[in-house]
């Protein structure tokens, strides 16, 4: 019972994980597009390029982890789901260690003034997006033992089979051969054996037949002599 009412669990845990990091994700790309286009970021030469590299990696790994891509390839879904979640968490994780860096130095030549509302909204987004996509890759890599390990559990079990089988084989084959029993024995046997009981049983009986044959003829000879 308890793994039957697990694994929905799991697989609806790692659904909404995954359907959450990809929808920040997407966020913090429309953000970096906001930026780029409102907030003037498009005018400074290496800020503004990496703003708009980050607004498109953003979206293409954000529209995958919303496809269903273990339906659309059953061998190589789970390891693209890995690698998009590794991206993602990847774009996230370098977007906001960028924005600190530039919060306390300058970046490429610039500087962020302050901490100003849209600074904090894209700091708490980009965070939001490392911590859901990070949690998805240790469901992610929680997920695949258990196939490994059922997967060594046949092949043992096959194994010990194989094993038992050969033991068994060889002890039959080592075993001594016991003696046969009557019902076992071929009918030559037995005859052979009839015969020689019959003998035994006719040599017993012969000294009694020779005194019965002595007492005989002296009866006769006694009544002769009469």
């Amino acid at each position: 019972m308890p793994s039957t009412t697990l694994i929905p669990t799991q697989a609806r845990a790692h659904l909404t994980v995954r359907v959450l990091g990809a929808i920040l994700l997407l966020f913090v790309g429309v953000d970096h597009y906001y930026e780029y286009s409102v907030g003037q970021y498009s005018v400074l030469p290496t800020i503004g390029t990496l703003f708009l590299l980050n607004f498109i990696s953003a979206t293409v790994v954000g529209v995958l982890l919303l496809m269903p891509l273990d339906r659309m390839s059953h061998r190589h879904g789970g390891a693209a789901l890995k690698i998009l979640a590794a991206s993602g968490f990847g774009i996230a994780a370098s977007s906001l260690a960028a924005l600190l860096v530039s919060e306390q130095t300058p970046l490429f030549g610039w500087m962020e003034p302050n901490y100003r509302p849209a600074i904090l909204i894209a700091i708490a987004s980009e965070a939001a997006v490392a911590v859901s996509l990070a949690l998805l890759l240790v469901l992610i890599h929680r997920g695949q033992p258990s196939s490994g390990k059922s997967r060594s559990v046949s092949k043992s079990g096959g194994s010990f089979t194989v094993k038992a089988s050969q033991q068994r084989w060889h002890h039959m084959k080592s075993e001594p051969s016991r003696p046969r029993t009557p019902l076992e024995q071929p009918r030559e046997v037995s005859a052979h054996r009839r015969d020689r009981s019959s003998a035994r049983t006719t040599a017993r009986l012969a000294p009694c037949a020779r005194r019965r044959d002595r007492l005989a003829g002296d009866v006769l000879t006694d009544i002769e002599g009469s």
